[in-house]
């Protein structure tokens, strides 16, 4: 800092001089060419906007800056965006944890989340509908039942709930911050912080009802406690590394890798004393002494659980694992659906049957759940065709359509400079591999790539690292082309990010076929459609849709018709989801080969189509309808 004020300094004298040498000069245009270009040179070479991102009043302006546009985006986005299948099963399970202390409802997450977004509506008065707990997945069409009977108030009361959800999303891009204040310097933390911002996804799961940026935002505030915590591991870190991976699994229960890390961050912290300067070592040693970790690893171990089981207020806590009832292969064994009970469990007749487990029973019920519906195998849709199961690398290949081509590019750099540092490849290399390696494993049903939001953090702060490495180096064209990719690119799709794609993708439609069309389409235009629907109503023409359970609540404003093949005209407007594409008609034939490709899209999940009657009566496995203004809203 003194450097700097001292530059300041000598800047100012330059300007008194040369302004002195301008008012005695006897010809300004000797000043012109002597003068203002030595004046130019100092200043770029002392004041370089570059040098000013470390100063700690800039830095802390802009991050502001970064965050108060934040906010706004998520804000306007969120009322844009029509509900999604996920969000009214969450919220009413948030209002039946509310009101009945309830965790049956949507268990294969933690409660935080869904509590948090069910506030408003529990302020509102609003109440959990009546719910069949004999289906497998009940939460589902409880939510449906929610909207159907509240309509629009409850699309109203979703925007809400959306607004405190976007919360997540803003604390994320602190914890990137710090994440990299602690990687590297305060400019490539101002860039990370700017990349989260102004992420695709991001901006597309942010500021829904979900739990994916929000686990993403906890498991880079942990990563940063974890760094802390083996740097010096005292009290005081390790108390808050407990509570932030806690945090972590109770918002979502795959993040329980970070406590099976906990013997490499262990060994770490014992070889990072090592690293101590000699005036340091005096002050770490007995805090760095191997004996000291055991103890401050327990803290950290029992403090997790300790707010895992508040946030189920100790409900079953402690249970024996043989007591369980387990309904995926994995915990209950090849018997599970071959007896009289769908039920089973491995470790019943096992030597540790009778050990307690230090988590609530409805956790691990959830965890049995979910594992379940990956062992069942669900067609998946690739290449436009039908799979019968998913493939391993469906996270890699969805990153590398939805993220910028300037994170692409900068990718490799930011990784050839963290290898330098242990500290580093602890926290954006290995976490992010043990979650990839996680939710690879799980090809079972692999249609959603938002799970690999959970280290969408880390990568773009690797990110930010190599587009330090180009300014550092002076590659001021490469530097610029990467970084306006990486802002400029997603606003064209402001406000349906889910639909954003790179450049070399091939568009929406393209990653819809490559990738899985529930890439870019989760219901997300439909409020759009609407407004379509209404414009073409009013010029006459014939509008069919073929509608899904999570569309018929959307359509509810019109009026449903049977088709009637002889009243139909020459041409119709076909309106359907992008997901339509991946119901099978018969064989492997697929509806996107039946009808060939959309004449327009909203919103990147709605497709417009231009079809003949015969061409509908080829999908006669469909249900169709025709649609027709309500006369209550005329």
């Amino acid at each position: 800092m003194s450097f700097q004020l001292n530059s300041a300094k000598r800047l100012d004298v330059e300007y008194e001089n040369c302004f002195t040498g301008i008012v005695h000069a006897s010809s300004i245009r000797s000043w012109l060419f002597t003068e203002l270009p030595r004046l130019s040179s100092k200043a770029v070479s002392m004041c370089s906007l570059w040098d000013m991102l470390d100063q700690k009043y800039v830095v802390i302006r802009l991050l502001a800056l970064i965050v108060v546009v934040q906010i706004v985006g998520l804000a306007v986005v969120a009322t844009q965006l029509s509900p999604t299948p996920d969000e009214f099963p969450n919220l009413v399970a948030g209002l039946s944890y509310l009101q009945s202390g309830r965790y049956d409802l949507y268990s294969v997450n933690p409660p935080p989340i869904k509590v948090v977004a069910a506030l408003p509506a529990q302020l509102a008065g609003f109440r959990v509908p009546k719910v069949n707990l004999e289906a497998r997945r009940p939460e589902f069409e409880a939510g449906l039942d929610f909207w159907r009977e509240h309509g629009s108030a409850a699309e109203w009361q979703l925007v809400f709930s959306r607004w405190i959800c976007s919360l997540f999303s803003v604390f994320g891009t602190l914890g990137v911050f710090r994440l990299s204040l602690q990687m590297s310097k305060c400019r490539v933390a101002l860039l990370a912080s700017l990349f989260w911002a102004l992420s695709p996804l991001v901006l597309a799961y942010g500021p829904l009802i979900s739990f994916d940026v929000a686990s993403c935002t906890a498991v880079i505030w942990a990563t940063s406690m974890i760094l802390d915590w083996v740097r010096y591991p005292n009290f005081t870190n390790s108390l808050a590394a407990g509570i932030s991976m806690g945090l972590a699994v109770s918002i979502k229960s795959s993040c329980l890798v970070l406590f099976l890390l906990l013997p490499i961050w262990s060994a770490l912290a014992v070889v990072a004393r090592n690293s101590c300067d000699a005036a340091e070592q005096q002050k770490c040693s007995r805090s760095r002494l191997f004996l000291s970790i055991i103890p401050h690893s327990l803290l950290i171990v029992a403090t997790g659980l300790i707010f895992l089981n508040m946030c189920y207020r100790f409900q079953d806590s402690f249970a024996a694992l043989g007591a369980f009832k387990f309904q995926s292969q994995l915990l209950g064994g090849k018997d599970v659906g071959q007896r009289d009970s769908p039920y089973a469990n491995r470790f019943a007749d096992r030597v540790y049957a009778y050990l307690p487990i230090p988590v609530p029973t409805p956790f691990v019920a959830g965890i049995d759940l979910q594992k379940r519906d990956f062992e069942q195998e669900h067609p998946a849709y690739r290449w436009g065709k039908i799979r019968r199961r998913g493939i391993w690398y469906f996270y890699a290949f969805g990153y590398a359509h939805k993220l910028p081509i300037g994170i692409l590019c900068l990718l490799p750099l930011g990784l050839f400079r963290l290898f330098k540092r242990w500290e580093s490849c602890l926290g954006l290399i290995l976490i992010p591999s043990v979650f990839f390696l996680l939710i690879s494993s799980q090809t079972g049903m692999n249609d959603h790539f938002r799970y690999a939001v959970i280290f969408l953090g880390q990568l773009l702060i690797v990110a930010a690292i190599g587009l330090d490495f180009l300014l550092s180096r002076s590659r001021y064209l490469l530097a610029g082309i990467c970084g306006l990719s990486i802002i400029s690119a997603p606003l064209a799709y402001f406000p349906f990010f889910q639909a954003y794609t790179n450049e070399i993708s091939g568009g929406t439609y393209m990653t819809a076929e490559r990738v899985g069309a529930n890439t870019v389409d989760w219901y997300q235009g439909w409020w759009a459609a609407r407004e379509f629907i209404d414009a073409r109503l009013d010029a006459g023409e014939t509008i069919i849709v073929f509608q899904t359970r999570w569309i018929e609540p959307l359509l509810s404003v019109y009026e449903r018709l049977p088709l009637q093949q002889e009243l139909l005209p020459e041409r119709l407007t076909l309106i359907l989801p992008t997901t339509a594409r991946q119901l099978e008609l018969s064989g492997s034939t697929t509806f996107s080969q039946t009808i060939g490709r959309p004449v327009a899209t909203i919103a990147g999940g709605v497709e417009i189509y231009g079809v003949s009657p015969a061409q509908v009566n080829e999908l006669n496995r469909l249900e169709f309808y025709s649609l027709r203004r309500s006369l209550d809203s005329e």
